[in-house]
């Protein structure tokens, strides 16, 4: 399973060079990783009131050419593996134009407790589900 969204980069996504600042695209894989979860049946928000969230304990991002301003972008996510404890997200972000690869980028995410920050076990159904999510790539 792959979640692909398109969009453009705007004034408010750039640094002075007009090309995008470093930290939107973290902000966009985010929202990646989120629409992805949502995508295969895991709801980030009712898991986190049940006491359960997903920090990012490993990041490995490669910036190989910058997006700029007005310029069309896809960013795609999939997960790539999936554990008792983590999850990892590989994620890219392309020139929509040219299918030029912009940037890569691969998150691990942990199962942690809200209430003690004690490190879980994913839930049976929130495993199976991201399980399913590599079958369909």
């Amino acid at each position: 399973m792959k979640y692909i969204r398109e969009t453009k980069v705007m004034y408010g996504d750039t640094d002075s060079y007009k090309v995008v600042w470093h930290g939107n695209y973290l902000r966009w894989f985010e929202e990646g990783r989120f629409s992805l979860c949502k995508m295969a049946g895991v709801n980030v928000n009712e898991l986190e009131d049940k006491g359960i969230v997903f920090p990012i304990v490993d990041m490995h991002v490669r910036y190989k050419s910058p997006a700029k301003i007005f310029e069309d972008i896809i960013i795609e996510s999939t997960i790539t593996d999936v554990k008792p404890r983590t999850v990892t997200f590989s994620q890219c972000i392309k020139n929509k134009k040219s299918e030029a690869t912009l940037v890569t980028a691969e998150f691990v995410c942990v199962a942690v407790d809200t209430f003690g920050g004690k490190l879980q076990k994913l839930p049976e159904d929130i495993f199976k589900a991201f399980q399913n999510c590599i079958e369909q790539i």
